[in-house]
């Protein structure tokens, strides 16, 4: 995680638009389907765990109101980035926090939503990280996790990715280092005193696509999302709640 905190506040940010066009593409679209994926109500009290820049706390408090969102992040600079961003958009209805998984407690407050997207990958322990996350969520909380399918083509993405793409000094593959696929998943959050309720697994297709075309890229996306029921798109989704008393044995 040291080389994490290293990378500039405003790097995902960037990644949204001028990095290139396969990785805005991976980025917006994979955003635009979690949020369809959630199916929030609107006036839920949301933690987004490992927000970066703050991008997509900010679309999903512009798009609800009347919801309260906190980002938090393990980066400083990250998180000084997303704090500018939202106070320069007058975004009332979100905050940010630095800290990291490990670091959170009752103090951070409780919520009816929990969004890790893309950060179980980057921990050590991720089912400490996971029981942390249990403490802070109300009973029947949501957590909502997304993550790369290792039992589809991803180690293949990930590879050209840091090969193409990636800015110097930044590399996938040294940031992730704890590997799912959506069996493995679905096991750790269940080890942990999660119910599974969901699951869909995104990108057969588009995300190969963009790098060539985003026109291409954009209509493959459709037929990804219509094959989401299958266990080898690139990224994994998945719905848990919170359960009653904790049972099972601790990570």
């Amino acid at each position: 995680m040291e080389s994490y905190k290293g990378i500039p506040g405003e790097y995902y940010e960037d990644a949204h638009s001028s990095l290139g066009k396969s990785q805005a593409f991976h980025y917006n679209t994979r955003e635009e389907y979690l949020l369809d994926f959630m199916g929030l109500k609107g006036n839920e009290v949301i933690a987004d765990i490992g927000c970066g820049s703050g991008t997509f706390t900010r679309l999903i408090a512009g798009k609800y109101p009347l919801a309260r969102i906190t980002g938090i992040d393990l980066s400083q600079s990250a998180v000084e980035f997303a704090v500018r961003e939202s106070g320069a958009r007058g975004m009332k209805n979100v905050s940010f926090i630095c800290s990291s998984v490990e670091g959170l407690s009752s103090d951070c407050g409780k919520f009816d939503v929990v969004i890790m997207s893309h950060i179980i990958e980057h921990l050590e322990n991720p089912e400490l990280c996971l029981s942390k996350v249990r403490g802070i969520l109300k009973n029947n909380g949501k957590l909502f996790i997304t993550t790369p399918n290792y039992l589809s083509l991803w180690p293949l993405a990930e590879i050209a990715f840091d090969r193409m793409v990636a800015r110097k000094g930044y590399s996938l593959q040294e940031q992730h280092i704890s590997p799912f696929n959506p069996f493995s998943l679905k096991a750790a959050a269940e080890r942990t005193g999660f119910c599974v309720k969901e699951k869909k697994n995104l990108y057969l297709f588009s995300m190969p696509a963009s790098l060539f075309s985003k026109r291409a890229a954009g209509l493959l996306f459709n037929i990804d999302r219509m094959l989401d029921f299958l266990p080898f798109g690139m990224i994994t989704y998945m719905e848990c709640e919170k359960t009653g008393a904790f049972q099972g044995r601790r990570p």
